[in-house]
């Protein structure tokens, strides 16, 4: 059981990704204690800075790169925010909802499977009158 409860909910967090914000990408495969060991959560919002090219070839080539550099790093923190930021979203919000939805399924399949049983119970109380 707990294995169908863990297998649903890879397969709800694989499905995360729907624009509100990051995804997780794994091979929906379940371990005892969560998620698989290949699953790895990735921010869908955010552009990863390009990397400049260091050429120095004189003084002024070196000041040039290391302008770029600074540059660089300027676009690296905005980026590593905005993954900070993402990743918070989902887990205020995403992970909660996979939770809620999970507890959700669960009581509604014993439910049924009490409704159906009590069903039965109802025919045979008939029959045996």
């Amino acid at each position: 059981m707990l294995y169908k409860i863990l297998f649903g909910l890879v397969l709800l967090l694989a499905s995360v990704g729907n624009g509100n914000a990051g995804e997780i990408k794994c091979s929906l495969t379940c371990t005892l204690d969560g998620l698989s060991p290949s699953a790895k959560w990735e921010a869908t919002r955010c552009s990863k800075p390009y990397q400049p090219s260091i050429m120095t070839y004189d003084v002024a080539s070196y000041n040039q790169a290391v302008n770029e550099f600074n540059n660089y790093l300027d676009r690296v923190d905005r980026y590593l925010a905005c993954v900070v930021q993402e990743a918070s979203t989902d887990i205020q919000q995403n992970v909660p909802r996979i939770i809620k939805q999970g507890v959700k399924d669960v009581k509604g399949e014993t439910q049924q499977k009490v409704r159906a049983l009590k069903s039965q119970l109802e025919m045979a109380k008939i029959t045996l009158q």
